[in-house]
């Protein structure tokens, strides 16, 4: 089975949305239906059922709600971290060594947003922080040159 795609995600959390709304109307009408008849007849404890069961359905709904918006921010923080991965090694690949804070301004990004990229990439064997007079010196690996350069000729614009 195959991944959904953030469209169909949005889709999905729209629709998720939109069934809660249906089921809290009709948990709505269920009250005003159960305040009308007898609560001790038959009828009436059919009434009061369907009124906790569509509030239950409501409570689940509104949890999945939530949880699919969750994997969207996921989603898209990941998309983002990778795109940033992907923007170090081109900088690097293109301008050679580097201090982080030139690194954050050739990625526009902030010091503190790739600071854990820079430990990932370095984790990984794609770049090495040297230690120099003038503070730290970023620079790609044998390794980390021949994936930038897979890099930037798969997606010569960026990305």
């Amino acid at each position: 089975m195959t991944e959904p795609t953030s469209t169909s995600k949005a889709e999905l959390a729209d629709l998720i949305q939109q069934l809660a709304t249906v089921t809290r109307r009709l948990e709505q009408i269920a009250h005003q239906l159960a305040n009308q008849v007898n609560a001790s007849s038959e009828e009436g404890q059919t009434v009061r059922e369907t009124e906790r069961a569509l509030g239950d359905i409501a409570s689940q709904l509104a949890h999945t709600e939530q949880a699919v918006k969750a994997a969207q921010e996921r989603q898209a923080t990941q998309e983002q971290q990778r795109d940033l991965r992907r923007a170090v090694l081109r900088a690097l690949y293109r301008r050679g060594a580097m201090l982080p804070i030139e690194v954050a301004a050739a990625t526009l990004s902030m010091p503190e947003e790739i600071r854990p990229v820079l430990q990932e990439l370095a984790q990984e064997g794609l770049i090495e922080i040297h230690e120099g007079r003038r503070g730290r010196w970023i620079s790609l690996t044998a390794y980390g040159y021949e994936e930038a350069k897979r890099l930037t000729q798969l997606f010569p614009g960026g990305k």
